[in-house]
């Protein structure tokens, strides 16, 4: 399964990563994308079966 970030997507997170960057600093803002890479890991190996996860459901993200 291949994940597909589409443009406006992709515009929304690189503004993320900005805010992240100025707010937290490059050590916990690499933490972070760590995390958010390694759930998109277990969505596309199955181990999220389709439900919300919760980090992305606390902010509106329900697919």
């Amino acid at each position: 399964m291949t994940t597909i970030i589409l443009p406006d997507a992709q515009e929304d997170l690189l503004s993320l990563q900005d805010y992240m960057l100025d707010k937290w600093g490059e050590s916990a803002w690499i933490i972070a994308e760590d995390e958010i890479f390694e759930k998109l890991r277990l969505i596309e190996t199955g181990i999220l079966d389709g439900s919300p996860i919760p980090e992305l459901a606390a902010v509106g993200i329900m697919n």
